[in-house]
């Protein structure tokens, strides 16, 4: 039998006969030997799945049904194996049936007892003997892929797939459908009511137990015990879909405020329940995701979760959190449990950023960027958006309407305290534009030196052409000065500006890697009679008409249209100060769009950004900077107008009203904030569109619905980040000091003991350490949990939980228990947080241990003997010490 040539037969034809999504899977190769075991194709010598899993990067997500895709697939690996997807792309869920665990002895009981499978049922033969049985997908009910549903009994639905016929078994057999009950002699039919129970474990097969002893190792706590219940009815049997699932529940608890710690217990319960032997993969999956979360990466989260699994996680948490509620006495008195909500949602936390509204190929420069500098994804972000507008600049305007246009300029700043890596990815942002500019400026050189030479010839000229007496003719034409090239400024005075955009049509670039300097040195040479420089750069923002009057030649400068885009840093203590409340209230502080990402650690990386995506940034830089102007009628250079189309229109439509009803509902610093959005999204909208235009990817010569999405995405995004950044600027010391206090905790993985807290900071260093965390306790943002202490003794633990707050998020959780700070932290960071001690601390960049060690009693866990409040108390043997750098 030809295997190769029949897999990619039956591969066509499982895609175009019937409709069903296929992937390639790994094969089992020849035995050295007669009688030897085959091993798998992988090349890995210890693999569980021998001829079973994908050979594709993203398993069952790659699934398809297109024939050249297919046939790419087989010409690359002809050897492979095919398997069928199942769920609702293909239709079918199946039972898989193994007689080997008395699989089959369980559906007989199972049918004796609840009736027959049914007659139209599609059953194939696998290598080992057993069957799989495939059903249509039911209209009203989603079906999950779970192991062990019954004694012997798999279901493969969402997520998952099977391997079929005429696959080869590692025991040498090949998988064949059954003769009477093949796909081409009928198609399979809908599952009783039964067997639909026992795939999705409801009614009669309702009950996931753990035993007893393994419960009450993982955690007594209920929140893990009810998210166990939650999750373990749809853990899938594969394991790369478990790996998935375990990225997109990670991602989902960290987006929700579910501390590590109770994720962590909860994939430890659901490995026992469903005998799931890989639990620290499941683990770091999670962790990963948390880490990417608090980062500012984008997470897999909701939409990566089947919807079954999402509505019971959200319910359990819910009712987690109504519980905890009521415990703690927090909501109205009296409020009846049956009806009651709970709290309100938290309010804004750090959203990752939207790096998929991105249109190529910017997006992969700032993710190749980000992840070279190991700073969020923002914080290129920004800067380059800035810089792509100031690229396009006065060539091109979109029009809404015949009253409406909006120009391509963009203000950002990026916010951070001292050595939090904003200027890397400042400088990686606008690396193109000052290459470009160095060009420039390297032709103006050149412009120049011939200029001082014909200035010397027309010095010898006019000199000879007045020796004549009378002088004869007209006189020598004297040689125009070049002007200096300028794309990006970083201080200029308004006048001087002015006269810089008189010879810049297109406008400019104003850069800063601190931005207070501009913004305070808007009135540093004005007498109070000559007002303030603010209103001119609101001007600039709208590409406006600017006109300066100033001491040197030409007296006054005229500016029709004055296109600046501003991009910088800044530090948050600094910003409050120079934007005070008469730019919050002139609207200058709602027109910058801002990102404070939570504070990263500093960590060695080999990453870099590839050559082919430097070049392809500098590329769109050129082909951005060669739009030229329209003429009018007098010859004047002016912006080519930009339409939408119909659909795109239609999308900004349906956002403006949206937003404008939001906007109702806003007052103050937030309603500003909310009405420069609106602005916002079609300048977004036009910067996407020449991107895919000059980048070969845009239809026409329209502004698409897709650039109104992704614009749309982006300003959301940044209404969030703005709404966030706000109240925390606003903080009072005490909500500064516990957020402060918070960061502090997160960083040690979400949880210390009081002794932890007295050695990390300085002012609890003699008392109110305990006191500290019993307030954060008070205020349900974390709980006590008993531990086994050094030398078996209980103490408490304290574990952070949900931070309800507008502030800044907490920083990313390191990757071990215990790291060393940054050298870099802020004066400001300092003293609040003990680093005294820093001089014996160890700066070197260490492999942080894959999985944080579990509390134990040995020397220096975190979870060691607690000490009572006493000032002066010494430090317990072996924890961690002030010269170990602990933060």
């Amino acid at each position: 039998m030809s295997t190769k040539r029949s897999c990619l037969d039956a591969a066509l034809s499982y895609a175009k006969i019937f409709g069903w999504a296929v992937i390639p899977v790994h094969w089992p190769t020849e035995p050295p030997a007669p009688g030897a075991p085959r091993s798998c194709s992988c090349g890995k010598a210890d693999c569980k799945s021998v001829g079973k899993h994908p050979l594709t990067k993203h398993g069952a997500r790659d699934a398809t049904r297109d024939e050249t895709k297919i046939r790419a697939w087989w010409a690359q690996s002809p050897e492979a194996n095919v398997g069928i997807v199942t769920g609702a792309i293909s239709g079918i869920w199946a039972l898989d049936i193994d007689p080997r665990h008395e699989g089959d002895e369980t559906v007989r009981g199972l049918e004796a007892k609840h009736g027959s499978l049914g007659p139209t049922i599609l059953e194939a033969i696998t290598g080992s003997k057993g069957k799989h049985l495939f059903f249509s997908i039911p209209s009203n009910r989603t079906v999950l892929s779970r192991t062990n549903v019954a004694k012997g009994i798999d279901v493969r639905g969402e997520g998952g797939f099977v391997v079929a016929a005429p696959s080869l078994h590692a025991c040498g057999r090949y998988y064949e459908w059954e003769i009477d009950h093949r796909p081409d002699a009928l198609r399979p039919g809908p599952a009783p009511a039964w067997v639909l129970d026992l795939a999705s474990g409801q009614g009669a097969f309702s009950t996931v137990s753990l035993p007893a002893s393994s419960a009450q190792k993982i955690s007594e706590d209920p929140r893990v015990k009810s998210l166990i219940e939650a999750v373990a009815p749809q853990w899938p049997p594969v394991a790369s879909n478990r790996h998935e699932l375990a990225l997109a529940f990670g991602g989902w608890c960290a987006k929700n405020g579910v501390p590590f710690a109770v994720v962590d217990a909860v994939l430890r319960g659901v490995a026992v329940a469903r005998g799931d032997d890989d639990v620290r993969d499941r683990i770091e999956a999670a962790r990963a995701s948390f880490k990417r979360h608090n980062e500012g990466g984008v997470v897999a989260g909701a939409t990566r979760l089947p919807p079954e699994l999402l509505k019971n996680l959200k319910t359990a948490w819910r009712a987690e959190r109504q519980r905890e509620d009521r415990n703690t006495g927090v909501g109205p008195a009296g409020a009846d449990a049956a009806t009651d909500e709970g709290p309100p949602p938290p309010e804004e936390k750090f959203e990752s950023f939207p790096i998929d509204a991105l249109p190529e190929p910017v997006r992969r420069y700032v993710r190749e960027a980000a992840t070279a500098i190991g700073c969020c994804l923002s914080y290129v972000a920004l800067p380059l958006l800035a810089a792509l507008a100031a690229a396009v600049g006065n060539t091109r305007r979109i029009r809404l309407k015949n009253s409406w246009t909006e120009p391509a300029v963009l203000w950002s700043a990026t916010i951070g305290e001292s050595g939090t890596l904003k200027t890397p990815p400042f400088d990686a942002a606008l690396a193109a534009l000052r290459r470009r500019q160095d060009a420039e400026f390297a032709k103006y050189k050149e412009k120049l030196k011939t200029h001082e030479d014909d200035k010397a010839r027309y010095d010898a000229d006019i000199k000879a052409w007045r020796a004549k007496k009378p002088p004869r003719g007209d006189p020598p034409t004297k040689p125009e000065k070049p002007f200096p090239p300028r794309i990006l400024v970083s201080d200029p005075t308004v006048e001087a500006l002015a006269v810089i955009l008189q010879n810049a049509p297109r406008g400019v670039l104003l850069a800063r890697d601190e931005l207070s300097g501009w913004i305070g040195g808007f009135d540093q040479y004005k007498a109070k009679s000559k007002g303030s420089d603010a209103p001119h750069y609101l001007e600039m923002f709208r590409a406006g008409p600017v006109t300066v009057d100033r001491k040197g030649e030409p007296s006054t400068v005229h500016v029709p249209r004055a296109a600046v885009s501003v991009c910088g840093t800044i530090q948050p203590a600094v910003i409050v100060r120079v934007l005070g409340k008469e730019h919050f209230e002139d609207g200058f502080a709602a027109r910058l769009l801002l990102t404070w990402p939570p504070p990263k650690r500093k960590r060695w990386t080999d990453e870099d950004v590839t050559r082919i995506a430097q070049d392809a940034i500098n590329l769109l830089f050129d082909k951005l900077f060669s739009l030229d102007f329209a003429l009018s009628q007098e010859g004047v250079p002016e912006p080519f107008t930009v339409k939408m189309t119909a659909t795109a229109r239609a999308e900004f439509v349906a956002f403006y009203n949206e937003h404008a009803g939001e906007l109702a509902d806003m007052e103050g610093d937030e309603a500003a904030l909310w009405s420069k959005l609106e602005g916002y999204v079609p300048r977004f909208a036009l910067i996407f569109f020449l991107i895919r235009q000059v980048w070969g990817e845009a239809k026409g010569d329209e502004v698409e619905d897709v650039d109104i999405r992704n614009a749309i995405t982006l300003a959301r995004w940044f209404g969030n980040e703005g709404r966030r950044i706000y109240a925390a600027l606003k903080e009072e010391p005490e909500e500064r000091d516990r957020r402060r206090l918070i960061e502090i905790i997160q960083r040690h993985d979400g949880q210390m003991t009081a002794n932890d807290l007295r050695r990390c900071v300085r002012r609890f260093r003699k008392y109110g350490a305990k006191a500290a965390l019993d307030d954060l306790v008070a205020a349900k943002l974390g709980t006590w949990v008993k531990v086994e202490g050094q030398k078996g003794r209980p103490c408490d633990l304290f574990v952070l939980g949900v931070y309800e707050s507008t502030n800044i998020p907490p920083a990313a959780p390191p990757d071990s228990p215990r790291e060393t700070p940054p050298e870099t932290e802020s004066a400001e960071f300092r003293r609040f947080v003990d680093t005294s001690g820093a001089a014996g601390a160890n700066t070197d960049a260490t492999a942080p241990s894959a999985t944080p060690p579990a509390p134990d009693s040995s020397p220096g866990s975190r979870t060691g003997q607690e000490r009572p409040e006493s000032p002066g108390s010494a430090s317990t043997p072996g924890s961690p010490s002030r010269d170990q750098g602990e933060v």
